[in-house]
């Protein structure tokens, strides 16, 4: 999943994925396909099939229900659908997941529904406290995504937007997470700054 993510090659870990044994009534296997499928699509920028996979992690396993539900609306969010992002909202309310990690996280989704539905202000102040939470609980990978929900949606040019792309970009670059860099780069027509292209090894 790290190296999905990361951009980088993984045809030889996915083929000895798949080269396990397939075995009557197990849910490992498949439970990892469809999130290691998920991380693959969602770097890829290929959000409508990640967003499938993602709900194929959900139902395969329980306890990860709302992870794979968040990340099928931030692929809705990307896809620009307000009303398929409140669907995959709705679906994390059920889980046993509990604490303020989880209710940060869907904070930041209804923001970016907030902005998908022409209510700039509200959004905003919902990716304001969404962030502050995140980072005060040390949860930076999860702040970046936010903020690559922000990018999106909010002006480019508001200072503050500036300020926390900025931030959620050394994130990325720190984690080596080369096509959400890009990404945020593209949303922002930034130019890559050599001294902060992502390292590698």
């Amino acid at each position: 999943a790290l190296h999905l993510l990361r951009g980088e090659p993984t045809d030889e870990l996915l083929a000895q994925l798949h080269a396990l044994p397939d075995v009557p009534g197990d849910t490992v296997k498949p439970t990892v396909l469809a999130w290691v499928s998920t991380g693959a699509a969602f770097a890829a920028g290929n959000h409508a099939v990640a967003r499938g996979h993602a709900h194929d992690y959900a139902r395969l396993f329980s306890p990860g229900g709302a992870g794979g539900h968040i990340v099928a609306a931030h692929c809705a969010r990307a896809l620009r659908d307000a009303g398929a992002a409140r669907e995959d909202l709705d679906r994390t309310q059920p889980s046993t997941r509990r604490g303020r990690a989880i209710d940060a996280q869907r904070t930041g989704i209804r923001a970016g529904i907030a902005a998908l539905e022409g209510r700039p202000a509200e959004a905003m102040t919902s990716f304001r406290g969404a962030l502050e939470e995140l980072r005060d609980l040390g949860l930076e990978w999860f702040e970046a995504l936010c903020t690559l929900d922000l990018a999106a949606l909010m002006d480019p040019d508001d200072p503050e937007v500036r300020a926390e792309v900025e931030r959620a970009r050394r994130i990325f670059v720190r984690l080596r997470a080369a096509p959400f860099v890009a990404r945020l780069d593209a949303l922002m027509a930034v130019v890559p700054v050599p001294a902060l292209q992502v390292p590698t090894g």
